[in-house]
């Protein structure tokens, strides 16, 4: 092949970027915030962030009107992200071939086809299966690129799941994993090279180790408005309820490492069908803790419930005060309820009139309250809301007061309770 020799034509250059960019991405916006992700100069602040993708949309202005030449630095990433082989791109799309499709995780992880997905599922060498030269799996791709029907067809196809079904199974996560049917994976065959390929199953372990994998899908599945997705996701809970959540041993989840204010905004953003599932309490029952007089069975509500009504509270959003109420009502309800289980512990004397404080537990870093009598095997562990923002609203000022009350009652329950 024969040495190429371009006059750069800087103008003509901005405009074959352009016109690829429209193609291929929504926005320039779009392709700035990609561009920012594959050099990992996106931090965890959003307001950073913008910064950086504003920058980077006034540098992308300056290349594509011709005033400002492409950077043999960048040329990686746009070649990357438009498709196309340096060469085209320097020629303006005059010289050399675009670059051949390959067929990858990251190509079908952004594919709409669902004949190109079988295929690649289908494929000898399973690399469905494996993280690519990048070290990303399909899923971290699909998810990147917010393809929901794709992660629904992994889903349907049983290649991946988010729930195993078995509460002995979570603990990390709720049993995902992944895996492939009928296929010889000591066949290989296509792009071998691009796959490690030994005994792990990449994809799986990712889903195994990894429960912000699950977390992160939750906010598609509520843009697509689909409840039954985010029930086969258990989107409003954590593992830790089924394997920490005991009042008999006086243990509680640890909330904090789950959570992502991002997944939590975009929840606040949802429509009312979406926001009433995740304000709803819920039961669940586990085999993992030992049995007591109630069969295990256990209330609770979202783990974020805080910082949810926080956001619809602070974004103004109408839903905000039936929140606060169904939040009332829980609080309320677990009030009553920890009274009693107190009243009961005391007249079976099981406790006296202090000892009693010794068995009831506050967690103020994620609002977890629990009792127990160790006598009856009886008690509750639950979690409640508090919330932080005031709201120019008077009524919705008044249930936000009224559920702070309750609140500091229970939070204070063990301080100050008297029979």
């Amino acid at each position: 092949m024969g040495n190429h020799i371009f006059i750069i034509d800087s103008e003509a250059i901005g405009k074959y970027i352009s016109g690829l960019i429209n193609k291929k991405f929504k926005s320039s916006r779009e392709f700035c915030h990609r561009w920012l992700k594959e050099n990992n100069e996106l931090t965890d602040n959003e307001l950073k962030n913008e910064e950086s993708i504003q920058n980077r949309a006034n540098k992308l202005s300056q290349i594509k009107k011709g005033k400002k030449n492409i950077q043999i630095d960048d040329l990686p990433v746009f070649s990357k992200l438009l498709g196309v082989s340096f060469e085209r791109i320097l020629s303006a799309g005059e010289s050399g071939p675009a670059l051949p499709k390959r067929v990858s995780n990251y190509y079908i992880a952004q594919s709409k086809s669902k004949k190109e997905w079988q295929e690649y599922i289908d494929r000898a060498d399973e690399p469905i299966l494996y993280m690519d030269e990048f070290g990303k799996t399909i899923i971290e791709y699909a998810i990147e690129f917010q393809n929901y029907d794709f992660i629904k067809f992994l889903m349907d196809k049983h290649c991946i799941w988010f729930d195993s079904g078995r509460d002995k199974d979570y603990v990390i996560t709720f049993g995902a994993g992944a895996k492939i049917q009928g296929n010889d994976s000591d066949n290989c065959e296509n792009d071998s090279a691009i796959y490690t390929r030994n005994s792990t199953n990449h994809l799986h372990s990712r889903l195994t180790e990894d429960d912000r994998l699950r977390i992160q899908v939750i906010p598609i599945a509520c843009d697509n408005r689909d409840l039954k997705m985010l029930g086969d996701l258990r989107a409003r809970e954590i593992p830790g309820l089924y394997f920490r959540a005991n009042y008999l041993f006086c243990s509680h989840p640890e909330v904090n490492s789950h959570y992502d204010a991002s997944v939590v905004k975009r929840i606040a953003n949802s429509d009312n069908k979406i926001l009433d599932y995740f304000t709803d309490s819920f039961d669940i029952q586990s085999s993992q803790n030992c049995c007591d007089k109630n069969g295990k069975e256990r209330t609770f509500v979202y783990p974020y419930i805080s910082q949810l009504l926080d956001f619809l509270i602070a974004e103004g959003k109408p839903f905000a005060n039936r929140a606060l109420e169904k939040m009332i009502e829980h609080s309320k309800a677990t009030l009553d309820k920890l009274n009693g289980l107190i009243n009961d512990s005391l007249q079976s004397e099981c406790y006296d009139e202090n000892s009693w404080r010794e068995n009831y537990d506050f967690y103020d870093d994620d609002n977890f309250v629990s009792f127990r009598n160790i006598k009856a095997r009886t008690g509750i562990i639950t979690n409640i809301a508090v919330v932080s923002k005031k709201s120019g609203d008077p009524h919705t000022q008044m249930l936000i007061n009224s559920l702070n009350e309750i609140y500091e009652q229970i939070k204070n329950l063990g301080k100050e309770h008297t029979v």
